[in-house]
């Protein structure tokens, strides 16, 4: 599958985030549905995508990244922390697939985070 073929699959969900990743690791694309498109905001396409997750859970989602670039056909999906541009940190799911020389990740917010935040934010 050829980069542009791959760009067009991407059709996000209105709260999803659709990441396209060359075998390196590297942002190619980002798209990313309406009610997400603030938190796409935080990845930037030509870095890697692992340099923008919290320390803690880059190795994991690395590691990840490569089985399913592995395995194509494949996904598996993974809890991860994106950092924002603000230093405060983004709970998402990232379900990634190997699609052929490239990895696609699907990111869906943790909506339980999203509402223990809420709640703190309240108090």
């Amino acid at each position: 599958m050829e980069r542009r073929e791959a760009e067009r699959e991407a059709q996000p969900g209105a709260r999803e985030i659709d990441v396209l990743l060359d075998g390196a690791g590297t942002i190619l694309s980002v798209y990313a549905g309406s009610e997400a498109e603030a938190m796409a905001r935080a990845l930037n396409v030509g870095r890697e995508l692992v340099q923008q997750i919290y320390p803690a859970d880059r190795e994991f989602l690395a590691t990840t990244c490569q089985w399913v670039r592995e395995n194509p056909g494949r996904e598996a999906t993974a809890r991860v922390r994106f950092i924002r541009r603000n230093g405060k940190l983004f709970t998402s799911y990232a379900t990634c697939r190997g699609e052929s020389r490239f990895t696609r990740i699907i990111l869906v917010p943790d909506e339980a985070a999203f509402a223990r935040r809420a709640e703190r934010q309240m108090r």
